[in-house]
């Protein structure tokens, strides 16, 4: 029998005090007289030893239980004073044959059914001896008895022992249960904080009862505020959207989004899902967009790289498309142009003509195949940009000579204030003719979009670890969102008199460069960022 543990001993003495103080009342009340003043001495002085020593394990029971086998000799003592109990008030009158059944039953709570049947086994045995002494056993009464009792002690032992056995198997499986609920507790909240998704739960209120580590990073927060807090009030752009969510329809639920801005002052685009918990009563109506109340999941991503990314894949994709369709049209038509304008100068050396109106359709024809020849110039420049001049570019050197040129070009209602900000020195590989080129494209797009009287540029270089990253940014009118994914495609344009390759032709170039553009949202102005690799270190000289 293996220890009783720390929980279940200081309830062992207890008992046994309580059994203790039982047996003293029980002699007090049969007085005297019955025992007789000698046997009560007895009773009286044994009771108290016992009740002393009890008294003493329970104050020192962390020390006690320390005592090997301390509590089986202590079952052991209770049944000899049980014996010597019986033995002194008599084998049939004697009262206290039932604290046999309490020791058994403490057996029981004790060791379970081993234990209680040990014990049983021990009582009966030293009641067989006592009995055997004082009874005459050869009668067939006195032999009834004897085996009566003994069957008592057994059945109580049985009984008790199964009886704790079950308990101890519940208490098991309780306790399996509850290690396994909270390992699956401690695994849940591993998981939902560790997911790469925000996760904010809030109740019919709508106030904030859970949020995990990733939604409070995407909504700059260290943690959550202690008193009740609204879900709007942390993330203002979503008020509303407890409301306004079951209105709309399944396509616009999956492509919900908002901006932010990060701790950094960066905008960033977040996507939204909302997922009702409703209660078994309220679950259709709730879902139907029924005003009852319910408990909602807030799933909320950052889809600013995956948005980017899509309009990286889609502008390539284009490119492509578009890029081989005008190889072949600038090919067929620029042929048969050259012999058209060929023949028209052939015809007017050879052919007089005096009337004005004849001579000015004839300028309009040659204006018209240069203009139109200058387009398909343009054609094949994003359709195959070429590098004519691989080299170590400088970047900051070159945005300097192309703010310079940009200052020296006048516009008519615009004036431009243009600032650098620059972090060291970073260096690329390519044409500079080309990265010229791009940036003046970028800048002649913000000042001609520029609906004001002074226009702020700022161009800032970043060097990271594998790139140089390129920001051309304006306080002009900004680009609208729903043209903000077109703007890199081929002949689309907003001006009046444009062709629409210009930026194609700068995504053109970017990606010849292996490099990428895109733009950044912004609350005023435009905002384009490229990426160039970066050149090594040791290769870090302009050719």
């Amino acid at each position: 029998m293996k220890n009783i543990d720390d929980k279940t001993f200081p309830f062992f003495s207890i008992v046994r005090l309580l059994v203790l103080s039982l047996i003293l009342c029980t002699t007090i009340f049969l007085r005297q007289e019955v025992l007789g003043s000698e046997t009560a001495v007895k009773i009286y002085a044994l009771l108290a030893l016992s009740f002393f020593i009890s008294l003493v394990t329970v104050v020192h029971w962390q020390d006690v239980q320390r005592v090997k086998f301390f509590v089986p000799c202590q079952i052991l003592y209770d049944i000899l004073l049980t014996s010597y109990l019986i033995f002194l008030t008599g084998i049939d009158e004697s009262i206290f044959l039932f604290l046999y059944a309490v020791n058994i039953i403490i057996a029981a709570i004790t060791y379970q059914l081993y234990g209680s049947l040990i014990v049983s086994g021990i009582s009966g045995v030293v009641y067989a001896a006592i009995y055997y002494v004082n009874k005459d056993t050869s009668t067939q009464s006195q032999f009834y008895t004897l085996f009566y009792n003994e069957l008592f002690f057994l059945l109580t032992a049985l009984l008790s022992g199964q009886f704790m056995d079950a308990i101890k198997k519940q208490k098991f499986l309780i306790d399996e249960q509850n290690r396994e609920v909270s390992r699956l507790r401690i695994l849940t909240n591993r998981l939902i904080n560790n997911i790469p998704v925000g996760v904010l739960q809030i109740d019919k209120n709508d106030d904030v009862i859970a949020v995990n580590s990733t939604c409070l990073e995407l909504l700059n927060l260290d943690k959550l505020p202690s008193t009740e807090t609204k879900y709007y009030h942390l993330v203002k752009e979503l008020e509303g959207a407890r409301g306004d969510w079951f209105k709309l329809s399944h396509e616009e639920r999956l492509t919900k989004k908002f901006e932010i801005i990060d701790a950094s002052g960066e905008l960033r685009l977040l996507s939204l899902q909302i997922v009702p918990m409703p209660d078994n009563d309220s679950r259709k109506s709730s879902v139907n967009g029924d005003n009852q109340r319910t408990e909602l999941i807030l799933v909320i991503q950052d889809i600013s790289k995956i948005s980017r990314l899509e309009e990286r894949l889609s502008l390539e994709s284009k490119l492509a498309a578009v890029g081989q369709l005008a190889a072949g049209i600038a090919h067929e038509i620029r042929t048969p142009l050259a012999a058209i304008s060929g023949s028209i100068e052939t015809l007017v050396k050879n052919i007089e003509t005096k009337n004005p109106d004849d001579q000015k359709l004839i300028e309009i024809s040659l204006k018209e195949i240069y203009r139109l020849d200058t387009l398909i110039k343009d054609f094949l420049n994003f359709v195959k940009p070429t590098k004519d001049k691989i080299e170590n570019i400088c970047v900051e050197d070159t945005i300097q000579e192309v703010v310079t040129v940009a200052k020296n070009i006048k516009f008519k209602n615009t004036e431009v204030e243009y600032k650098l900000n620059f972090r060291g020195r970073s260096y690329i590989s390519g044409d500079v003719e080309r990265l010229k080129q791009i940036l003046l494209n970028l800048v002649n797009n913000a000042i001609e979009a520029a609906d004001q009287p002074k226009l702020l540029l700022i161009i800032s270089t970043r060097i990271e670890k594998n790139n140089v990253r390129i920001i051309v940014e304006d306080n002009g009118p900004g680009i609208p969102e729903k043209i903000r994914r077109k703007i890199f495609d081929p002949f689309f344009t907003t001006k009046k008199s444009g062709t629409g390759l210009g930026l194609a032709t700068v995504g053109q170039i970017v990606k010849t460069h292996s490099g990428f553009i895109q733009t950044l949202p912004k609350r005023d102005g435009a905002c384009f960022e490229i990426l160039f690799p970066k050149v090594n270190e040791k290769d870090q000289q302009v050719s």
